[in-house]
């Protein structure tokens, strides 16, 4: 059997060794467009500016889907892009509209447009828990405003119970998926009514089969930011995906499996986590990041430079749909208040985005995109690495995976049995998170055993050797 071996990177067939990632060779095929299954996220503001007046805009990051083609995700959710008074413009004046900031409708359509071109999936953060205090509709419709207010006054709650405001709201979701957006990503969904979980739940499927009722591929990713004893029942109303919390932060499951060694902890979580959503939705997808737009940069808690590959290599491969956040594929950091963990992004072009205004942070990296292109074994090539391989297995981003973890007799080897997809495919994903090398017996999908260097990962088709 013949390897490819460069700079810590070792290709065998179908497999990957990632110790330290690599660059791609003229021996690695490019990444089919829209197979990884990762979703990018962006804040829109501070990504990319197409107009040099320091605010990232569509056109920018129209500007910047060579990039993101390259690195091989499947899709971007965008934070959101409708007019609004603050910095984050998750208060929304008009949901029918475009920030001017941002750009126009037309950029818009032309974003979609050359998305969908490249096989790529648009989905909108849709924000309909409250309004702004600026929305028409506070001095219009002020019956369709509740009484609860758990973002504060500028950001007044709307009652979901209100019928006309649930029309109102199948207008937005017709609206946005009839301009072609692939789906949406629901705001502070925990929040509807206010942690009552029958409550969100049943307006959930309510809100579900609007959507698919509309477009029925349309892909929902919600955010109920709470322990997972009570999210996974929220895999009942349909819904495909809810963030898994529990596995992002610095206190998250990925993050302290990596630092205390424990990756056959983190497996039997993951395949547990699994098995409970499948019983609720046989078609539900977990949703698996390192940090967000809410939380401190995964690479401000992730100080080593073999626990951010790692920990990339365990997110990417995790079951289910893998969602990036941008610049964490260079290491970027922020952390403090929530603008610091909003930054421009560092492009190193000479003409990136200024960050929000009230940003405080001084300890960010000086590496930039254009820093790690040129760096042969940079974090960057590394991430692409990573999605190249992941692409080789679209269905671990499907639904219906039978997920088991396997014991290796040793807490520091990660083993995870999946099977799915419509032609019964199956693999092992393997990492070590010791600074040892690790003995791998033989398991279901192989006939032999094999070593795992330290801090390795290697992924495993049936058939593999």
């Amino acid at each position: 059997m013949r390897a490819l071996c460069v700079k810590g990177l070792v290709v065998v067939l179908m497999s990957i060794f990632v110790a330290g990632c690599a660059a791609k060779t003229e021996e690695q095929s490019e990444v089919p467009a829209g197979a990884s299954g990762v979703v990018y996220e962006i804040f829109v503001g501070s990504f990319a500016d197409s107009d040099g007046d320091g605010v990232g805009d569509l056109k920018g990051i129209e500007g910047k889907l060579d990039y993101l083609e390259s690195l091989g995700v499947s899709g971007i959710w965008l934070t959101p892009v409708h007019p609004s008074p603050s910095y984050h413009h998750y208060d929304v004046i008009d949901y029918l509209a475009i920030n001017p900031a941002f750009g126009t409708m037309a950029d818009m359509d032309s974003l979609i447009a050359a998305m969908h071109k490249r096989g790529m999936k648009l989905y909108l953060d849709l924000v309909i828990n409250h309004t702004s205090s600026q929305h028409p509709w506070t001095k219009e419709h002020p019956e369709w405003y509740a009484e609860k207010n758990f973002f504060g006054e500028h950001m007044p709650e709307l009652d979901l119970d209100n019928a006309d405001v649930r029309e109102e709201i199948w207008k937005i979701v017709a609206f946005w998926l009839g301009k072609g957006v692939d789906g949406f990503r629901l705001d502070a969904a925990l929040h509807y009514y206010e942690a009552n979980h029958e409550s969100n739940i049943a307006f959930l499927t309510w809100l579900n089969d609007t959507v698919k009722g509309i477009k029925p591929d349309a892909y929902i990713v919600a955010e109920v930011w709470t322990d997972f004893s009570f999210l996974k029942n929220y895999y009942a109303s349909g819904v495909d995906s809810f963030f898994d919390f529990g596995l992002s932060d610095a206190t998250g499951d990925i993050t302290a499996a990596v630092q205390n060694k424990k990756g056959a902890l983190l497996a039997q979580r993951m395949a547990s986590h699994c098995q409970d959503i499948a019983e609720r939705n046989p078609a539900g997808i977990d949703a698996v990041f390192l940090s967000n737009h809410d939380q401190a940069r995964s690479g401000g808690f992730l100080l080593k430079d073999e626990h951010k590959r790692l920990a990339a290599a365990v997110m990417l491969f995790a079951p289910g749909k893998p969602f990036l956040y941008y610049g964490e594929e260079i290491g970027m950091r922020g952390s403090g208040r929530d603008e610091n963990k909003r930054m421009a992004m560092q492009w190193g072009e000479g003409n990136d985005c200024a960050s929000p205004a009230d940003c405080d942070y001084t300890s960010q990296i000086t590496d930039t995109v254009a820093s790690q292109e040129a760096e042969e074994d940079s974090l960057l090539h590394c991430y692409r690495a990573l999605l190249r391989e992941r692409a080789n297995y679209p269905w671990l981003s499907e639904g219906g995976l039978t997920v088991e973890a396997l014991d290796l007799g040793d807490p520091a080897l990660f083993a995870l049995h999946v099977r799915g997809g419509e032609e019964g495919q199956e693999l092992c994903i393997l990492h070590n998170f010791s600074d040892t090398e690790k003995q791998i017996p033989a398991l279901p999908v192989t006939s032999s055993q094999t070593t795992l260097a330290p801090y390795a990962s290697r992924i495993l088709p049936a058939g593999s050797q």
